[in-house]
């Protein structure tokens, strides 16, 4: 189980590659108007922060974020509805760090631990039982091999 996960986890990671450069070159390629890159900008944006909210990858957001600020530069210069875009992803930044319970965005540190420290909890649960059935089956091989 622990190898299709691996395997699972390698493809995810290996699709998110393709699908950032995809992504970049969906508002940076050659030909791509200011608009265009920031409306691709938004969206990718507002994926990256559904996924993280979820649980995924922050560098993903936080790259999202950046692609997002530099199409907003291009796209609105230096005018007020680019001081709103500015303001609306630091506020969602910190909105995002404090729903994650992280340190110095949120004060439950407890919530924080527990959430990232599920995976290991489970693992040595999962060896805990395993250990467990292997002691089992040792004991009745012993009991098998006494005379």
């Amino acid at each position: 189980m622990n190898v299709e996960r691996s395997a699972l986890q390698r493809l995810q990671q290996e699709s998110g590659i393709l699908a950032g450069f995809l992504d970049q070159q969906a508002v940076s390629g050659v030909g791509v108007s200011p608009q265009n890159a920031y409306l691709a900008a938004q969206q990718q944006y507002a994926d990256a922060l559904t996924a993280a909210r979820g649980g995924g990858d922050l560098s993903a957001y936080v790259n999202a974020a950046n692609t997002l600020l530099t199409a907003n530069t291009s796209f609105n210069a230096t005018g007020r509805e680019a001081e709103a875009v500015r303001q609306m992803v630091l506020s969602e930044t910190r909105s995002l760090g404090a729903t994650l319970d992280l340190p110095g965005f949120s004060s439950n540190l407890e919530a924080g631990l527990s959430r990232v420290m599920v995976p290991a909890t489970d693992a040595m649960t999962t060896l805990r039982d395993e250990v467990a059935a292997l002691r089992e089956e040792m004991r009745g091989m012993r009991l098998r091999l006494e005379p």
